[in-house]
Order: structure tokens, then C-alpha cells, then sequence
């Protein structure tokens, strides 16, 4: 292991055991499923290995879910679901997520712990929502139908956002979802790991607890209210909010600015912001694309710096080859996503030299999965493309030797 202690921030970056303390980091948000035992959908087994794998390419830092809600019935969701109901828990899977953080702690990685979600796929914003409004359908946006094999052309991204928004927004709902929510916070973090015996606000494998994935436009007031509301309650780790810091700079204040927030994020998706094109047979939007990602990781550095506070880029990915292949095919090579990672791990090391970042997460492990590796019994197959979208679009897979060795070398480099 590496350290022992929680992490703390000093200026802008991050330190443990009294050193800067910089992660090389994968998103690995099916770790709490992965992590229950197989009567309900784990693969403890596969867990462990992946794990063990991650550790030999150098990495140090998982981003995981640690809330999930629904009944499993709804589509494009993560199952089973940790809470189906309000205040209702699937304790088989709070067991799944003791059972992960026990291995990480093992193998001396830290996580970044997410406790909501502005999109469908774990159930989120959205779902409480309807619970509170008593809704029988949720609006979905375009989600990958396993059926079909395509996107559904129901709904839109906007509507759906309007609709999840509501969770700070409508002043005659928002009271209820709040107390659901911030019940579910102390649920989490109070709770005694049934295999370490730690209570979860004081795992210092736990490197920070995240309001939520990608919240879209968060109020200035809700992140001081909910982050204040997980200080008070004690937690010895680290606060932070969770944007893609997609919009402008008063967005990422609004995230950022609280007293509780301890370290700015961001993310960047260059296909879903219409920045590059796999399917361009010429390097003009490669190149386009790298030169988007090195201003947007030197802005928000900026920006981070400017609020006297590290920043870690914790989503970035790429699909694969889509000119020479099949776009969502694990077979299709990786050359120029093994291109795109080089260069933002480059600006990082730059950055990171200078105390000015303290790192980044590709988005998304997936490890052993493969296309014709039979699913769950709960139709599950922990690929890491969330089931809203197409499976092996951003996964990076054990397979994906070239870019495990860019991984491999980055952690060598920064760490």
C-alpha cells in the first residue's frame, strides 16, 4: 500500500501521510453489483481479478456508485437496485459494496463514492422524482434498446434533464425529495462495513463522497446545502460535486465555490459534444479533438486555480476505431483512443508538475466482459457502458493490450 491515511488538500493538490497525493484513476461504476454475491448478480471472482489487474497497471484511484434506486422492473437500469423504495434497502447489495471497498482497501486504492445521478441508468434525480410525484413513467431520452440493437427515438435529452431537475427546482416537490435524499446520504455514509467493520464516513479508502454524477446546472445554495449536510455529519474524507464542467465558468463556480467542496471536477465527452467523428477516415478530427481536450483540461485547471482548489478530470473516453470497424464491436482496434488518452495523460503530467492537477479517470473499465458472454440472471453483463447506452462504446476492456500499456506508462510517468 501506498498510504494509509485520508487524503487532504493543501492549496490546490491533494496530499496523504503528509505527501502530494496525484491519482491514476478508471470509473468503475458496477463494482457495488459486481461485489454482492452471485445469488444476486455479483461476480465476485471476476471482481477480484479485474481488481488485481487494474493494480498491476498502476492504478490507484476507482470512481464507484454507491446508490442505486428503483425496483428493477424499469428499463436502462442498474439491478438490482440498492434502494427500491424510499428508505428501503436491498441489503445484498449494501454487502456487494462492503464487499468492494474491502478490496480496494486491500489493494491500497482510494474511490471516489457517487451518491446520485442526473441520468436514468442508476435511477437518480429521475426516479426520485417520481416517487415523490407518484409518476408511472419517466420521459427517457434516446437509450440503447439490447432489443433492436439501436437507440429509441422517444423522448429527448432536454425534456428528461427538466424532468430530473426537478429535484432542486419544484418548490412543491423539492422538500420531500430532500429529506429522501439527504436520508439516504446519512444511510450510506453511517453505514458499518459488515467485513472491515469501519463505518463509512471514516474509510480512508473513501478519497472523496461526490453529490452526484454530472448534475446539469446544480444550484450554488443545493451544493452548499447537501455538502454541508455530508460535513456535518462527520465524514473524514474529502467533498466534491461531480460536474462535467461542460458550460460556462459560472456553472463551475456554482459547483465549486462552497466552502464544503474540497476539489473541482470535470469530464469530457468529445463524440456526445460533437467534437469528433469516429467515423472520419482522416486524422482532421483526431487532431481537432486533441487540441479541444488540451484547452479544456488547461481552462478548468485555470478556473480550479482561480478557487484555490485541485481539480481531477474524472470522465473522459473515446469510442473505438469506428472508420476501420464496427463501432461497437470489442474487436474493432483502439488507435486512435490509445492516441487521444496519450494526450491527455501528456497535459496531465504537465499540469501535475506544477501542482496544478491532481488527475484523471478514463471512462470505463470493463475488464472481462465480452459480447458473447452470457448475462446474469438479471440480464446483466457488467460491461462498462452503462445500460442506457450501446455496450462497448467507451469500455476498456483486459483485452485492450495497446491501450493497458498507455495506461501503464501514464501511471508510471505521473504517479
Amino acid at each position: 500500500m501506498t498510504g494509509s491515511g485520508f487524503i487532504k488538500v493543501q492549496g490546490t493538490q491533494l496530499f496523504r501521510d503528509g505527501k502530494p497525493y496525484k491519482v491514476v484513476g478508471v470509473n468503475f461504476w458496477q463494482g457495488m453489483n459486481m461485489g454482492a454475491i452471485e445469488e444476486w448478480g455479483g461476480d465476485r471472482k471476476r471482481l477480484d481479478t479485474e481488481l488485481d489487474e487494474l493494480k498491476s497497471l498502476g492504478i490507484n484511484m476507482l470512481r464507484i456508485m454507491a446508490s442505486s434506486e428503483g425496483t428493477g422492473d424499469e428499463p436502462f437500469r442498474m439491478k438490482p437496485c440498492l434502494m427500491t423504495a424510499p428508505g428501503v434497502y436491498n441489503e445484498e447489495i449494501f454487502r456487494g459494496l462492503d464487499y468492494l471497498m474491502d478490496a480496494l482497501s486491500k489493494r491500497g486504492f482510494t474511490a471516489i463514492v457517487t451518491l446520485n445521478n442526473q441520468w436514468h441508468w442508476s435511477g437518480g434525480f429521475s426516479q426520485y422524482v417520481a416517487w415523490v410525484t407518484g409518476d408511472k413513467t419517466i420521459p427517457y431520452p434516446p437509450s440503447w434498446d439490447l432489443k433492436t440493437k439501436a437507440y429509441t427515438t422517444s423522448g429527448s435529452n432536454d425534456d428528461f434533464v427538466a424532468y430530473g431537475n426537478r429535484f432542486y427546482t419544484d418548490e412543491s416537490i423539492r422538500g420531500k425529495i430532500d429529506a429522501i435524499y439527504k436520508a439516504n446520504i446519512d444511510t450510506i455514509i453511517n453505514r458499518r462495513n459488515t467485513i472491515t467493520g469501519l463505518v463509512y464516513s471514516q474509510d480512508p479508502a473513501i478519497l472523496a463522497w461526490e453529490l452526484c454524477n454530472e448534475p446539469q446546472f446544480p444550484p450554488a445554495w443545493w451544493v452548499d446545502d447537501i455538502a454541508g449536510h455530508i460535513r456535518k455529519a462527520g465524514v473524514s474524507q474529502l467533498i466534491t460535486t461531480g460536474i462535467e464542467t461542460k458550460y460556462h465558468q459560472q456553472d463551475f463556480n456554482n459547483a465549486h465555490a462552497s466552502s464544503h467542496i474540497d476539489f473541482c471536477t470535470s469530464h469530457f465527452w468529445c463524440e456526445n459534444w460533437d467534437i469528433y467523428d469516429p467515423q472520419d477516415k482522416t486524422d482532421q478530427s483526431l487532431e481537432k479533438t486533441k487540441l479541444a481536450v488540451t484547452e479544456f483540461m488547461q481552462k478548468v485547471t485555470a478556473w480550479s486555480q482561480e478557487l484555490g482548489k485541485p481539480h481531477i478530470m474524472e470522465e473522459f473516453g473515446m469510442a473505438r476505431d469506428a472508420h476501420l470497424g464496427e463501432k461497437y464491436s470489442e474487436k474493432t482496434s483502439t488507435t486512435r483512443r490509445d492516441g487521444y488518452f496519450s494526450t491527455i495523460f501528456k497535459v496531465a503530467e504537465q499540469l501535475g508538475a506544477e501542482g496544478k492537477i491532481s488527475g484523471t479517470a478514463i471512462w470505463a473499465w470493463g475488464g472481462q466482459a465480452t459480447a458473447s458472454a452470457q448475462a446474469n440472471q438479471y440480464g446483466v453483463k457488467h460491461i462498462g457502458d452503462p445500460p442506457h447506452e450501446a455496450p462497448f462504446w467507451y469500455s476498456v476492456l483486459s483485452s485492450d493490450e495497446s491501450t493497458k500499456e498507455v495506461l501503464k506508462t501514464h501511471a508510471h510517468q505521473f504517479l
